[in-house]
């Protein structure tokens, strides 16, 4: 399917008038900072540092995935996945999806 044209159905200030997504920007800013710590570890063969880094990057990663999980179901059925903030969100939780894979792959379980 083409790709479609982007609408703006949601009301303008949809992430910042949900005090759960600022949340989870926030650890999700913590996560991003224990990912980084851990790809450092990694590339200093720190391999304790690694895995202690890379678990508590994708907890803190699937805590704000988590919180925010029902809440993007809600946004896709109430304004589709072509509404341009909606886009936004989705895409920030596909992030942090992708770095958890990331380091399921290279830290195990």
């Amino acid at each position: 399917g083409g790709a479609g044209r982007l609408y703006n159905r949601a009301p303008s200030d949809l992430a910042a008038s949900y005090p759960p997504w600022l949340e989870a920007l926030e650890i999700a800013r913590e996560a991003d900072g224990l990912f980084s710590e851990a790809q450092e570890a990694k590339q200093a063969t720190d391999h304790a540092g690694f895995q202690t880094k890379g678990k508590a990057a994708k907890e803190t990663y699937d805590r704000a995935f988590t919180m925010t999980a029902l809440w993007e179901e809600q946004l896709l059925e109430s304004y589709g996945d072509r509404d341009r903030q909606v886009r936004v969100i989705v895409r920030e939780r596909n992030r942090w999806i992708d770095r958890v894979r990331v380091l399921h792959k290279t830290t195990g379980r």
